[in-house]
């Protein structure tokens, strides 16, 4: 199985939330949370990903990232429930001074679980940041 940049197979765990980004500067991190907000602008999209912990920017700009990237964001409201994985770097810009750069985006689909405890136990969900994958067990 190929892995795509936008997926609905739910491939990834988090490793971090957004309160210990400072700690991973300039490396790939997986975060779990739900959108807070998204902007997509002319040649860069946004996303801000909020977590038990906090929220961060989330920044694709249409040079840097996949295409499939671009167009998941541009389906993305307030709430859905995602799995990013991308590059921590400072930014001026961000509000933390950091932000991520996607390399990966899943977006996890609540309805089609049939059963909701499988979906609470999943990393966005809960605070331990080595949970396994949600559909397992």
């Amino acid at each position: 199985m190929s892995k795509s940049p936008t997926s609905h197979a739910h491939h990834l765990t988090r490793t971090a939330l957004t309160s210990q980004l400072k700690e991973h500067l300039d490396k790939d991190v997986v975060l779990a949370g739900w959108v807070h907000d998204v902007r997509v602008l002319g040649g860069i999209s946004f996303i801000l990903l909020r977590d038990m912990s906090g929220i961060v920017q989330v920044t694709a700009p249409k040079s840097k990232v996949s295409p499939d990237i671009v167009k998941e964001i541009g389906t993305l409201h307030q709430e859905d429930v995602i799995l990013v994985k991308g590059k921590v770097v400072s930014s001026k810009i961000a509000k933390k001074g950091i932000e991520v750069i996607p390399e990966q985006l899943e977006v996890v689909p609540i309805q089609d679980s049939p059963n909701l405890s499988r979906i609470l136990r999943h990393p966005a969900f809960c605070g331990d940041t080595t949970a396994g994958n949600y559909l397992s067990g």
